[in-house]
């Protein structure tokens, strides 16, 4: 399972630092003061990433937070967020299209897309500081 999450850690941040390059780059050719920090909130605010998370995963969390139990995890963490977020989404398809919950919760993690990363500022930096370590 590690793995899998690792995976999907992976392509999460590769599909942010896409998104923040391409907002670096207009900042920077605008003259924006700080074009990295201003591009790393508008990537973090204003991207639409998938959801990176396996069905397996999806398949223990989602029917959780549907019965109203307690979520495996923080409460308010951006993870929790994430999952309320698929869960709101996976609610909405039961009720309007009558899909069975598994055909639900595949539905929405590998065709929506997530309102925002569900990763934190702190994280994004980083990610930003490894892409200019390698590029020394």
């Amino acid at each position: 399972m590690k793995n899998a999450e690792h995976k999907y850690r992976r392509e999460r941040d590769k599909e942010f630092m896409e998104m923040y390059r391409s907002a670096y780059k207009e900042y920077f050719a605008a003259g924006s003061g700080e074009p990295k920090l201003r591009a790393i909130d508008f990537t973090l605010a204003n991207g639409k990433p998938h959801y990176h998370v396996s069905l397996d995963r999806a398949l223990h969390v989602v029917p959780l937070l549907l019965k109203g139990r307690q979520s495996p995890l923080k409460p308010e963490s951006m993870q929790d967020r994430m999952w309320r977020e698929i869960t709101e989404k996976v609610a909405s398809l039961l009720s309007a299209d009558g899909l069975a919950l598994g055909q639900a919760i595949d539905f929405v993690i590998t065709t929506c897309r997530a309102s925002r990363f569900y990763i934190s500022p702190g994280y994004a930096r980083q990610l930003v500081s490894l892409l200019d370590s390698n590029r020394a």
